[in-house]
């Protein structure tokens, strides 16, 4: 099974939970059969393909003093919260062996023997939560005919532009990110000379993953959308973009 399609809903739990407990607190085996029978748990009782959620929905710790397992004759459980957007709708991940034997998170794992499951899943509000939530938002306006595409997946007031170059080069990913970077800040200028009645961009920082891949994230404060018009409209002076995916959820698989 590929770890790629689904570590993304469970990569925050599992990363705390080794800087709590060690590399070797939870095993290889024990990590991709747990999310991979949790993924097809979740969708045959929603009927929501975790798996390709982005995180949106996802597995993960509450405070680190709580984060840890505990195991009951051949039942286990790991403490931490299932969470579709906002809101909580499962408790503990739980576990149990056909053959009656313990397993750790650090032993190795034999899919045959062993049945994951999400302890008090809300089957209901996860189902309504996903509704609410996971429709493409509208865009607060209209946009002037663009030559690269806009998808737009999820976004509030922390965001991520996802940004793709029809060709690998480095210097025209540097030149997009600079030029982000410029609009923001011109932005907070204008306002700040207006007493900020246009709103303030908080942060907004650029990482360029690849020659042909940029990712810039803008936490949009009190900043008015007017100013992601004006982000995708500047954009639209380097020719060599492909699309831009607004998204709150980037997917870094």
């Amino acid at each position: 099974m590929s770890k790629k399609i689904y570590f993304k809903s469970f990569e925050a739990y599992i990363w705390n939970f080794k800087q709590k407990f060690g590399d070797d607190s939870i095993s290889h085996s024990f990590t991709e059969v747990m999310i991979s029978q949790l993924c097809k748990y979740f969708l045959e009782k929603t009927g929501i393909d975790m798996s390709k959620s982005k995180g949106k929905i996802g597995f993960v710790p509450g405070t680190i003093s709580s984060l840890g397992f505990s195991i009951d004759e051949n039942i286990g459980r790991l403490e931490g919260h299932l969470i579709c957007f906002y809101l909580q709708i499962g408790e503990a991940v739980k576990w149990k062996t056909n053959d009656g034997s313990i397993i750790s998170p650090n032993d190795h794992v034999d899919e045959k023997n062993i049945e994951f499951w999400f302890d008090c899943l809300n089957v209901e509000a996860a189902k309504r939560e996903w509704k609410l939530y996971s429709a493409p938002p509208r865009l607060g306006f209209t946009l002037q005919s663009l030559h690269y595409k806009v998808l737009v997946d999820h976004f509030n007031e922390h965001f991520y532009l996802l940004v793709s170059f029809k060709n690998k080069d480095q210097s025209i990913v540097e030149s997009a990110a600079k030029l982000l970077n410029e609009t923001c800040n011109t932005w907070n200028d204008h306002s700040l000379a207006k007493n900020r009645n246009l709103g303030i961009v908080h942060n907004c920082s650029a990482q360029i993953l690849e020659d042909n891949y940029l990712r810039f994230y803008i936490d949009f404060g009190s900043a008015h959308e007017k100013l992601l018009k004006q982000i995708l409209e500047a954009l639209n002076d380097i020719p060599q973009i492909e699309k831009v995916t607004i998204t709150s959820y980037p997917d870094e698989e």
